[in-house]
């Protein structure tokens, strides 16, 4: 009878030992969802939970709404020449077809932003190839109202263009700190990828990460369509899995503070469209175009003191070097220019610019011309058997001081 008590008190003491530890759990499991609730809401831009009790308060949404407003569409009119039947009386015998020069009307046919208002004056930028010729511009903002657009000015190797309208009330984005950027970072991509497809000017977005930063090309000699024009040549470039697609080209890449960090500018696709790698001017760059063309009126066309030729094998052998690839300062145009005060020598072979590799005198003469006066740039070069660094300044060309080469006795290369 003892034991029997016994073993009854034992288990009584256990059932309330295992209730307690029981009780224990289940407070601590669901104090742990909204633990990490709380962790995941953070916070946005100086302050509030970016939840909230309201899943459209996220962080991109909101960075969706702030940036959407001055995302605009960009159409325009271009000159065709359309074919036409002949008269069948009178020309039929001599050109059966006959061609008339007609204006044709592209609604949508990419895309820009509002990067500052003064006034009534908006200032759009989008790429170049967006606009390229077209003969009159109309800029078409969310809430339907359409600007016939000047063309302010461009840099047509960089591929930024920046347009001025007049308006009321016209929205601004605006602009971050591509330079700050991180890989895994939150971004949005904003434009209109449908081009004359719907009549629709609210922009589309997509969200992704930033996959890579300074990203830089060789020079697109496609571009080049025309001789005389310089290529494009993309630097620097922010990589990006959101979706762009060909009508987004000129819209910008915002991040998850509703700031302009990029201008979404071409994909890698095999079938034209997204396949997540996409990529955007960085905003710096497109802010250093803009404010030299407010300032200026104009982009300010670079001087280059010193003339580059491609290393042919007989007089890489004839110079002791065991490549062709680089550019080979040939002569000096100034006597104290630029170039001499970086340091550069006529017979220098240039091997890369900042961190891109020079292979040719054509890809030196790309590169160069991608950058802005004021700009400083790292030169690699090779000079009997040393590697040196040097430092040259941009400097802005004038008519008025149209440079001569140096004389054979000046330092002259060849």
């Amino acid at each position: 009878m003892i034991l029997s008590r016994r073993l009854l008190l034992t288990a009584l003491f256990a059932l309330m030992l295992w209730g307690a530890i029981y009780a224990g759990l289940h407070a601590g499991a669901q104090d742990e969802p909204s633990a990490k609730a709380e962790s995941r809401s953070g916070r946005y831009a100086g302050g509030g939970d970016v939840y909230a009790a309201n899943p459209e308060e996220s962080p991109l949404v909101i960075a969706a709404q702030k940036a959407s407003p001055a995302v605009v569409s960009i159409g325009g009119t271009e000159l065709r020449y359309r074919r036409m039947i002949a008269d069948p009386f009178f020309d039929g015998f001599f050109m059966p077809y006959r061609y008339q020069k007609q204006e044709f009307k592209n609604e949508y046919s990419g895309t820009g932003f509002i990067v500052k208002v003064d006034g009534k004056t908006g200032y759009v930028v989008t790429n170049y190839h967006v606009i390229q010729g077209m003969k009159r511009i109309f800029v078409t903002l969310p809430d339907r109202r359409e600007f016939e657009a000047a063309k302010f000015d461009a840099d047509l190797v960089v591929d930024v263009a920046l347009l001025k309208i007049e308006g009321e009330d016209l929205p601004c984005i605006d602009l971050g700190d591509s330079d700050g950027l991180r890989l895994g970072e939150w971004v949005l991509a904003i434009g209109n990828p449908f081009g004359n497809l719907i009549d629709d000017p609210q922009p589309t977005v997509t969200v992704g990460v930033v996959s890579a930063t300074k990203r830089s090309f060789s020079p697109d000699y496609a571009a080049a369509n025309a001789p005389g024009r310089q290529p494009r040549v993309y630097l620097g470039m922010i990589q990006t899995d959101a979706a762009i697609n060909p009508g987004n080209s000129g819209g910008p890449l915002v991040n998850i503070r509703g700031e302009a960090v990029g201008m979404n500018t071409f994909i890698f696709s095999q079938v034209g469209g997204s396949h997540g790698i996409g990529f955007a001017i960085p905003i710096k760059r497109v802010r250093q175009i803009v404010d030299q063309i407010l300032k200026y009126g104009k982009v300010r066309e670079l001087l280059l003191d010193f003339e580059v030729m491609n290393l042919t094998p007989p007089l890489a052998q004839r110079l002791g070097l065991r490549t062709t690839n680089g550019a080979l300062v040939r002569r000096f145009f100034l006597e104290d220019g630029p170039a001499s005060k970086a340091g550069l020598k006529p017979g220098d072979l240039i091997v890369g610019m900042d961190d891109r590799e020079v292979d040719s005198a054509d890809e030196f003469m790309a590169y160069y011309a991608a950058r802005q006066v004021d700009e400083t740039i790292t030169l690699r070069v090779e000079r009997d058997g040393q590697s040196l660094e040097l430092k040259y300044k941009i400097s802005e060309y004038h008519q008025d001081t149209e440079p001569e080469a140096q004389s054979q006795d000046n330092g002259n290369f060849f």
